[in-house]
């Protein structure tokens, strides 16, 4: 039986054609890059939409318009209403 080290390199030599990566990175660091990677290619893809500005001043959440409506649709009903109770011959 292989002890597991072994194993593992030889799994990274069949996976990757090496026994060893070509540059030795501190996990701290690799984070870092890929955060910072990540941010360039957001800021290019915003720039390049030409919404930098607009993103800013946009509110993060905005009020759905749906209860507004409902709203105003109910007071257009209770005024209906109290309408067609002061009309002549309403039940």
């Amino acid at each position: 039986m292989t002890p597991l080290p072994q194993f593992i390199e030889h799994i990274y030599a069949k996976r990757f054609g090496r026994e060893w990566p070509e540059v030795v990175v501190p996990i701290e660091q690799r984070a870092r890059q890929m955060a910072e990677r990540k941010a360039g290619h957001k800021a290019a893809k915003m720039a390049s939409a030409g919404q930098a500005a607009v993103t800013e001043a946009w509110p993060s959440r905005q009020r759905p318009r749906t209860r507004v409506a409902v709203t105003a649709t109910h007071r257009q009903s209770d005024s209906l209403r109290s309408t067609l109770r002061n009309f002549p011959g309403a039940p």
